[in-house]
């Protein structure tokens, strides 16, 4: 059953949290003709994520309900989400890169509160629209010696969906690794993120013969999560990026920058 609700948590996978690795490539690339570059870009990039978010509290209205917010912990939300990212960076160190970008997702988030056992029977999951918008501002720190080289990315996101007055937010830190080949640079990374949300709404509950209004707070449950990047140049001043992050967050970016 489809309802009408709208969450903020499920926003905040902050997808666009590998952007920042892609000027940070291209900087350190910089003493190869091939990855000249300008220090001031645009990019576009298309992104997907998987990942759990675990609740921190829930509450409904109707006292009948009571009972589930002490069984909060048996209920799993299961985001899918798609983003574009428009972004912004400028150069102002040879060794730090700052950026800004706005993100349009777009996808659903499960709620499954069958999971809690009750006397009148299952309830039924909530299927949350999570189409809104996240904005990012952050900072990429440089270190290279010859090919080598190591980057280290942080990124602060207030979310605001469509259809709520609630906004939310996450830090997300990105430390990586990586080596500049002919063939282009490649990278590995670790991704450490907090996020945190929450919803006001209501939910249709036909046990109960109607809606009741639900609050519902939740954070994502897994902190950590990986990923590997390829960075390569396209045409003069333009580049393009992919990266795939694993781990308990699964997710693929696609991205083109242009330098001017």
């Amino acid at each position: 059953m489809k309802s009408r609700h709208h969450t903020l948590t499920s926003a905040l996978i902050l997808s666009s949290l590998i952007p920042g690795l892609l000027i940070s490539q291209a900087a350190l690339a910089n003493d190869q003709n091939r990855f000249e570059f300008k220090k001031t870009g645009i990019a576009l990039s298309v992104y997907s994520q998987k990942q759990d978010y675990k609740l921190n509290s829930l509450s409904f209205d109707n006292p009948a309900l009571a009972p589930l917010a002490a069984a909060k912990d048996q209920v799993v939300i299961k985001s899918d989400v798609k983003a574009t990212t428009l972004k912004l960076d400028h150069q102002i160190l040879p060794n730090l890169n700052v950026f800004g970008s706005v993100v349009r997702t777009r996808g659903d988030a499960l709620v499954k509160l069958s999971n809690i056992p009750l006397q009148t029977g299952p309830l039924p999951d909530m299927t949350l629209d999570v189409g809104g918008t996240i904005y990012h501002v952050g900072g990429t720190a440089i270190a290279r010696h010859k090919d080598y080289f190591a980057t280290l990315s942080y990124i602060h996101s207030i979310t605001k969906l469509e259809s709520s007055s609630e906004d939310g937010k996450a830090n997300t830190w990105i430390p990586s690794i990586g080596k500049k080949t002919r063939l282009g640079a490649f990278s590995l990374g670790v991704i450490y993120q907090e996020a945190e949300g929450g919803l006001t709404g209501t939910y249709d509950v036909p046990q109960l013969g109607g809606p009741v209004k639900v609050t519902v707070e939740a954070e994502n449950s897994h902190k950590l999560s990986y990923s590997a990047g390829y960075f390569v140049p396209v045409a003069k001043n333009t580049f393009f990026r992919a990266n795939v992050e694993f781990g308990d967050r699964e997710g693929m970016n696609l991205a083109i920058n242009h330098r001017f």
